[in-house]
């Protein structure tokens, strides 16, 4: 990174930074900001002689990539100094994002250990970064190495499926950002230059956030920088999920490694040896994906933090799996839905009610079928017996009846039975 852009940055950057790093620097940025020159790269780290490390990881060569890596290789990636867009004192998250995507694509890597000490850094670039290592299609373990895990490093780091420090005096926290600026007005007057800025007619909104700021009227920056604020603070929930206990951390407090693990921002303690010895346990367990299966789904997360959050609950609650569920969307997985058990127990009874429910009604509908048939009969049979009646009703006195002739009524032709006859008819009948 050149000297002018590294001034650029400080003096115009936002930064998720411990300002205690910042304060203790001064003499250093202000060295630079008078054209100081300085070549802040370590020889041994930078070295492209050989990429294996002594603790048997592999370093990304700049050439060659990690293409001589042997079979089953963990990569070590440095997050290491200030936190820079751009590569200055180490690589910035420029060039770290392209060594975990040729990590990714190495058929030799099983996975990346994040080797961090960091007081944080420029907000330009962090959130690239730490999606590249949250969605990342292999095993990424953080580890603390006895020094800083703060503010942009912490919004890195705890995108690592897991992270470790290797000791209790390793410092992790300050969430926080900020921006300062340089009024140098009166610096330019007193040397006798007098600034005019000009603006277009309808520019009237053009840098006046900036501008108000210098003013002293703070509120439109102090907005801008609570949207990244809250975008930090849902990002470290994101990758914390179901791990921390405590919001303690939202307000900037860096915290002693006791503590932080307390609170849920790390996993706890381990060495370097026994962190690399869980990236190959993680890789056993993750399996691998090819590096042409990771170009053609570049889209698609192999990640599933709220699902793997479930693990070990006694109680779920309809947000933790709205959360599972959308772990399945963003992985491109439609069509299936995790529910709690109880609600397939619920399901299974409900599907056996209205099974059995159904087979009432059918019988039911089967009885007054039969009770319609009845009824139609009946009202049949009424509607005969009344013109029997009425027709007998106009017969002379003397006219045989039906059983003196031996012919069949309408009512017994209909029924095969013989009608019930009235006792002042049958008399009647006797009569004559």
């Amino acid at each position: 990174m050149s000297e002018f852009k590294v001034i650029s940055a400080i003096m115009r950057g936002r930064w998720l930074l411990d300002d205690t790093f910042i304060e203790s620097h001064i003499p250093l940025i202000a060295n630079v900001l008078k054209g100081g020159r300085y070549s802040y790269k370590d020889d041994e780290e930078y070295s492209q002689k050989s990429a294996i490390s002594a603790d048997g990881t592999v370093r990304y060569d700049r050439y060659r990539g990690f293409s001589e890596a042997p079979s089953g290789s963990i990569a070590k990636i440095l997050l290491r100094g200030p936190v820079m867009h751009y590569g200055w004192c180490d690589d910035g998250t420029n060039e770290l994002n392209e060594q975990f995507n040729a990590a990714y694509n190495s058929p030799n890597i099983i996975g990346v250990l994040l080797d961090t000490d960091s007081p944080g850094g420029q907000v330009d670039g962090t959130e690239s970064l730490a999606e590249t290592i949250y969605t990342a299609p292999k095993p990424v373990v953080g580890f603390g190495n006895n020094g800083y895990i703060a503010s942009a490093a912490l919004w890195i780091a705890t995108a690592c499926k897991e992270l470790y420090v290797d000791g209790p005096l390793t410092m992790i926290g300050s969430k926080g950002v900020y921006q300062r600026l340089y009024d140098f007005r009166e610096a330019f007057k007193m040397a006798g230059v007098d600034i005019i800025d000009v603006y277009a007619r309808q520019s009237t909104d053009k840098n006046k956030v900036y501008i108000d700021a210098l003013n002293k009227k703070t509120d439109a920056l102090k907005d801008e920088l609570d949207y990244i604020n809250d975008k930090f603070t849902a990002v470290i929930k994101k990758h914390r999920n179901g791990k921390l206990t405590s919001d303690d951390w939202l307000t900037g407090k860096l915290y002693y490694a006791d503590e932080a693990h307390k609170i849920g921002l790390i996993d706890g303690y381990k060495t370097k040896a026994q962190a690399i010895e869980r990236i190959r346990e993680l890789s056993k367990t993750k399996g691998s994906i090819s590096p042409k299966t990771i170009s053609s789904q570049k889209s698609i997360s192999m990640n599933f933090p709220n699902i793997e959050a479930l693990a070990g609950k006694t109680e779920i609650s309809q947000e933790d799996l709205d959360k599972a569920n959308g772990d399945l969307t963003v992985a491109g997985i439609t069509g299936h839905t995790i529910v709690a058990e109880s609600f397939i127990s619920d399901a299974a009874q409900a599907t056996a009610d209205l099974k059995e429910a159904n087979t009432k009604l059918a019988d039911l509908q089967n009885q007054l079928t039969a009770s319609q048939s009845k009824v139609t009969k009946l009202e049949t049979s009424n509607a005969t017996l009344k013109d029997v009646i009425a027709g007998r009703a106009k017969e002379p006195s003397g006219a045989m009846t039906d059983k003196e002739s031996g012919k069949k009524s309408e009512i017994e032709d209909q029924n095969n039975e013989p009608l019930p006859v009235s006792a002042h008819q049958k008399w009647a009948n006797e009569v004559v």
